[in-house]
């Protein structure tokens, strides 16, 4: 056994007997690694390759556990628990940087990254790069990505500003993606503002939700750009994403989509496309698809208006699909519902399953019309007969406080109640400028609740004092927000009075939180 895995070994060991560490547990260096995350600050690994996520402070931090995977062979897994993970590792040189010691996470080697759900399991680019740069295969479940920026300068190796979020493009061995479970919200680039799939890529999403993402030229949701092996969604909403060509999708490749669920913003395709079951509605004008490319295959499908050039007999075109808000309909992601009398409802195809469930985990097919036949509906989301989905203005009330949230005032409380609100702003808010500025204050205040959380593990009191001052004044410019004569005229007085309790118990929580330490 090579000496440099008996030294981690040994001093593995040695930390666990002062201290929590994120273990690595191996026969040999060639075996996969699982690293468990044991904090939510952004810190480089003390000695990237020795087979210990440790940061300095003997904390296994995700920037940590992202440099150790790379550096070890095999495919590792790195398991992240609840929290808010901020990227603050920057500098100016970060965007450009490939060994993720600053600015996004590259990802050199293969990895699985496991989060405990995207609702309470939050990846935040903090707007000082995009979140990751993948350059081999990542299989990530469960988390939220969000913030990512990938700024407007085209570094050395050639890689432009794109991906916010993600970008995957291959790199000294193949490369490609895989989400099951993610939420993309609230990322930025030229290119793929939410993700950006380069030539020969792989991209496959299952149950994810790419919202609020923001691509200055082409692709806000999603670039994709590989022939081979293409990308593939099943399962997927895409909403309310914006660019200047595909605010949802640009495809200049392959695409596949599958019980795929588009709405208000446009799929603009001038590759190759195989679309089946799914809904494209919402956009302007009903300009719902752009671009003229192929399509290779298509059934049972849904255009609002008739721009997709679906010709299938089973294909609806000229159809309302009858969707309710992005919002918590139950499930691991957000979700457009199906409305009672969507012609959306068993409009499916007869061979359905698979997919075997819905964007939710709701079983396929269900008798939603009571015909007494069970058929699977046309896009990411199975209509339960006999239940209510009530708008974004009535459902405040289940959506802001997530399960993880308790009432005790304590940081992770504090970051739960911040994220849920976070959560209630994306979908509540539908003026694109109010909803950003009222993200950027909560960002500000999780920012600062984060260096509280920092700092108090630093041992500095008076630090994490003056950091929960920030996250305090922070969340008073939500609320003088949420007051302002515009707020007043777009956002409906409910959402706006449930907003202001919301923060209004969120700051009461850290004014007593501060008082304690």
């Amino acid at each position: 056994m090579r000496s440099i895995f008996k030294r981690g070994a040994v001093r593995a060991l040695l930390r666990l007997l002062v201290g929590p560490v994120c273990l690595f547990v191996t026969a040999t260096l060639a075996r996969a690694a699982t690293f468990n995350v044991t904090s939510t600050m952004d810190a480089v690994d003390a000695s990237p390759g020795d087979g210990i996520c440790a940061s300095a402070g003997s904390q296994c931090t995700l920037r940590a556990a992202v440099q150790e995977a790379n550096a070890l062979p095999g495919a590792d897994t790195i398991m992240l628990p609840a929290g808010t993970y901020v990227l603050t590792v920057g500098g100016a040189s970060a965007r450009c940087e490939d060994a993720a010691a600053k600015g996004d996470l590259d990802i050199t080697d293969d990895v699985t990254i496991i989060g405990a759900g995207a609702p309470i399991t939050i990846i935040d680019g903090n707007g000082i790069d995009r979140v990751f740069d993948v350059a081999a295969k990542a299989d990530i479940r469960g988390v939220t990505i969000r913030n990512g920026n990938a700024g407007t300068t085209t570094c050395p190796s050639g890689i432009g500003p794109v991906g916010g979020a993600i970008y995957s493009a291959p790199g000294t061995v193949a490369a490609g993606v895989t989400l099951t479970g993610v939420a993309i919200m609230q990322n930025t680039a030229t290119h793929g503002g939410g993700i950006e799939n380069d030539l020969g890529s792989s991209l496959d999403l299952n149950g994810v939700t790419v919202s609020a993402n923001t691509a200055s030229i082409a692709g806000g949701g999603v670039e994709n750009l590989a022939s081979v092996p293409g990308t593939t969604l099943t399962n997927v909403t895409v909403s309310g994403n914006s660019a200047g060509n595909g605010g949802g999708i640009h495809n200049e490749g392959d695409l596949a989509l599958e019980s795929v669920t588009i709405s208000g913003n446009t799929l603009d395709d001038v590759g190759e496309r195989t679309i089946r079951d799914t809904i494209v509605a919402g956009s302007a004008a009903d300009s719902n698809c752009t671009g003229g490319g192929s399509i290779i295959a298509e059934d049972h499908n849904l255009d609002s208006g008739n721009s997709c050039g679906f010709a299938d007999s089973t294909d609806l075109r000229n159809t309302n699909p009858s969707l309710g808000p992005l919002q918590d309909n139950g499930g691991p992601t957000w979700t457009l519902a199906l409305l009672a009398g969507s012609p959306a409802i068993d409009a499916g195809r007869g061979d359905c399953p698979p997919p075997a469930t819905d964007q939710r985990g709701t079983m396929r097919p269900v008798d939603g019309n009571g015909d007494g036949v069970a058929v699977c509906d046309i896009g990411a989301y199975e209509f339960l007969p006999g239940t209510t989905v009530t708008t974004a203005t009535t459902t405040t009330s289940t959506t802001t406080t997530l399960p993880a949230c308790t009432s005790a005032p304590t940081l992770e409380s504090i970051m739960c109640r911040l994220q849920a609100l976070v959560l209630m702003v994306q979908g509540e808010v539908s003026d694109r400028s109010l909803r950003d500025g009222l993200g950027s204050a909560l960002a500000k205040s999780q920012s600062a609740t984060q260096g509280a959380q920092a700092a108090l593990a630093q041992g500095s009191r008076r630090r994490a004092r003056a950091e929960l001052v920030k996250a305090i004044r922070s969340l008073k410019k939500f609320t003088a927000r949420l007051r302002s004569r515009r707020a007043k005229r777009l956002i409906p007085d409910k959402v706006r009075s449930d907003l202001q309790a919301k923060s209004g118990e969120v700051r009461q929580e850290v004014v007593a939180l501060k008082g304690q330490i």
